[in-house]
């Protein structure tokens, strides 16, 4: 599919949940794309059908009847979103938004503790940027509007600020007008960011392709779906679960026991590949260890289809006990992994769990 079908899907997407959205209060939809300027044209059009608002806080790229949000902007008269965006556009290292009045009545925000230099950088125009749109007058009298931003070139505190402040502070906030405000976000899709339980992304475009994801409603519903067989249950896992739980992925449990193998622990930034064709070369050296298929397969091939599980089998013959698994198992089961703490179960899906319920 192409980006161009994706973002009318986009936009199709977003009209329908528009045409679904609440009276009385602020629905979000947070959207991720890899390129505003592909984007643009279609959100632009997307705010025109819909006889909305388009806030963009991109420099250079003012159009005509669209804000200027590098300048004071007419400004909100609701005290909860402005303390929204005081309260939220702030870090730990004393950065924060402040709003202040201008002449003509209108309204400002400007950065304390900016960047040093002459010019605001870029990450210093962009979150003042963005704290204009979210208190613009024009959020109280449109029903749909389009705020977008480039993620990239904000700190990672004001990154996060940022996206809190639109999908955790915003989302449901009553308003006499505005039903849906969509977020539109240039930026690589950050699991611990964009991912959370009920405050991540909504869609994305990723290369060309459309990404929708599902809600807290349709999490309960699949895994009521999932306790209604019989038992046992099993669950196969994928890299999605565990790289987002932070949980160890093949590939890099693979590399780590070829690093103990081959005694280069310290030499981290050695590739993937690197590390197979080495470990090819090791195999080679010992009569026996290279299998008879592998014996006669080019040290290229070989390197790109290593798995872990080959890497483990030349483990066991030095180390019967497998220092890999055993070092990971611990790991495993104990870590803290946001996915698994968001899943929603059922009571009697629990007691199943733990044993306390006979149809274990």
């Amino acid at each position: 599919m192409s980006t161009a079908l994706s973002l009318f899907d986009l936009a199709r997407e977003v009209t329908q949940s528009h045409e679904r959205a609440p009276a009385g209060q602020i629905t979000v939809i947070p959207v991720i794309v890899d390129s505003l300027h592909a984007a643009r044209p279609v959100l632009r059009a997307l705010s025109d059908v819909l006889e909305g608002r388009f806030l963009d806080t991109s420099p250079a790229d003012t159009h005509a009847g669209m804000p200027d949000l590098d300048e004071p902007v007419a400004g909100t008269e609701d005290p909860v979103r402005q303390e929204a965006v005081r309260a939220t556009l702030q870090t730990d290292e004393g950065r924060r938004i402040a709003l202040v009045d201008a002449p003509g009545g209108l309204l400002d925000a400007t950065l304390e503790n900016p960047s040093v230099g002459v010019e605001p950088s870029p990450g210093d125009r962009t979150i003042t940027a963005i704290a204009r749109a979210a208190v613009h007058r024009d959020l109280d009298h449109y029903e749909f509007v389009i705020i977008s931003y480039r993620s990239g070139v904000l700190d990672l505190p004001f990154r996060k600020a940022a996206w809190n402040l639109m999908v955790d502070q915003f989302d449901s906030m009553p308003s006499g007008t505005l039903r849906t405000l969509v977020v539109v976000v240039e930026a690589a899709i950050d699991i611990d960011l964009h991912c959370q339980s009920g405050k991540g992304f909504r869609f994305a475009i990723e290369r060309d392709r459309l990404l929708r994801r599902q809600g807290r409603n349709n999490l309960l519903s699949a895994v009521s779906q999932i306790v209604s067989h019989e038992p046992p249950i099993v669950f196969f896992l994928g890299a999605g679960f565990s790289a987002s739980s932070h949980m160890p992925v093949g590939n890099a449990v693979r590399d780590g026991a070829i690093r103990r193998l081959l005694g280069t622990l310290d030499e981290e930034s050695l590739p993937s590949v690197e590390l197979a064709a080495r470990f090819h070369d090791w195999l080679a050296e010992k009569p026996g260890w290279l299998a008879p298929s592998e014996q006669s397969m080019p040290r290229d091939a070989f390197a790109a289809g290593l798995t872990l599980e080959r890497v483990l089998d030349a483990e066991r013959r030095l180390y019967h006990d497998l220092p890999t698994l055993s070092s990971r198992r611990s790991t495993i089961v104990l870590s803290e992994a946001q996915a698994p703490r968001s899943l929603h179960l059922p009571a009697s899906f629990s007691e199943t769990l733990d044993g306390s319920s006979s149809s274990k």
